[in-house]
Parts: C-alpha cells; sequence; structure tokens
C-alpha cells in the first residue's frame, strides 16, 4: 500500500479492495455429516471395541479421499481470472 492510498484511507475511511466477480461454494453434500460420524465411531470403538474403532478409520479415510477428490474436481471446473 503506498503513502497516498494509506492517507487517501484515513481521510475518507474507504478502503481500495479489489472487485469480486462471484463467490465459490460446494455443491450440496452429506460428505460432512459421513464424516463427522466415522469420527464419532472411531472414537467408540477406541474405548468399547477395537475392531469397530478399526472400520471408523477406513471409513474415515475413503470419505476424506472422496471429499477431497470432488473439491478438486469442482475447483478445476472454475475459470481462471
Amino acid at each position: 500500500m503506498s503513502h497516498e492510498e494509506f492517507i487517501d484511507e484515513v481521510a475518507t475511511g474507504a478502503t481500495t479492495q479489489p472487485e469480486v466477480d462471484s463467490i465459490w461454494l460446494t455443491r450440496p453434500s452429506v460428505k460432512p455429516i459421513v464424516l463427522a460420524v466415522s469420527f464419532l465411531v472411531t472414537l467408540i470403538g477406541l474405548f468399547a471395541f477395537r475392531p469397530v474403532m478399526f472400520i471408523g478409520l477406513v471409513a474415515v479415510l475413503a470419505v476424506s479421499i472422496a471429499w477431497i477428490g470432488d473439491s478438486r474436481t469442482e475447483s478445476d471446473e472454475l475459470p481462471l481470472g
């Protein structure tokens, strides 16, 4: 920020922000809920029954990979600035 921009900002109270054409939001998905439930199953299995913990860990890994893959696919579809 140059000296003149700072003085203008202090005098007028306005900041010079770049304009945003659009905001990117992901499509609605159940993956966050499934991930949270998988974490819960993992924690319950940690204290109750070890095989349930491993099932939860596999589910956490699978849902995380799927969710990240979906996000990467959606972000690749965005137009470049």
